[in-house]
């Protein structure tokens, strides 16, 4: 829902985009537009399994992306969930605007 904002940040404050991924099906969340270094950094990626009881299969979990304020400026960056094999198959986009003051 957050897809397209622009969010505020100080340097030294981080942002967290949570999105909805099901790793059994071999799609991922892929970082293809990465924001100025000098403005943005990455600090993490991962993907979460979902807290489902046991002998459960292919059930979605989420992938948490977490980027760092360095300097003053905007970012922009762009996560796209596709297939690693497959990667014109896109199956969702992310965008977000970072402006850091």
């Amino acid at each position: 829902a957050d897809s397209g904002t622009t969010v505020s940040l100080e340097p030294g404050q981080a942002v967290e985009i949570t999105l909805a991924s099901n790793a059994s099906t071999g799609y991922a969340w892929n970082l293809v537009e990465e924001p100025a270094s000098s403005v943005l950094t990455l600090v993490s990626s991962e993907y979460v399994e979902p807290d489902t009881p046991e002998g459960v299969v292919g059930a979605a979990g989420t992938e948490a992306w977490k980027f760092e304020a360095v300097a003053a400026g905007t970012a922009s960056l762009k996560l796209a969930y596709f297939r690693s094999f497959e990667p014109e198959s896109v199956g969702g986009e992310f965008q977000l605007t970072v402006d850091v003051k």
